[in-house]
């Protein structure tokens, strides 16, 4: 699963396809936070080469948003990928993929 959807970042590096790297919930807060870390690639091909060698890192760009913690929302990896597609303007009219 991941999101496809061309971004820019601030180096002038354009990315298509966005896939979950961590999960990670941090509760010491007074509102809890989840932090979502991507990977993204020039585009598909890329991640497909990528899973055939287990040495070679073939993203071509970081990020790293942070979501509310909400229980009724979920925290799988699809639940994630569909509050990203809604609550992170970036990454709004993704499509899943």
């Amino acid at each position: 699963m991941a999101l496809q959807k061309a971004i820019t970042d601030e180096r002038g590096v354009t990315a298509a396809y966005f896939r979950i790297a961590a999960i990670i919930g941090q509760y010491a807060s007074e509102i809890p936070v989840i932090t979502v870390q991507l990977l993204g690639y020039a585009d598909g091909s890329y991640r497909d080469k990528e899973k055939l060698s287990s040495n070679q890192n073939l993203s071509n760009t970081f990020k790293e948003v942070y979501l509310v913690a909400d229980d009724q929302q979920g925290y799988t990896r699809a639940d994630i990928y569909k509050r990203l597609t809604t609550e992170i303007p970036e990454f709004a009219g993704s499509k899943e993929i």
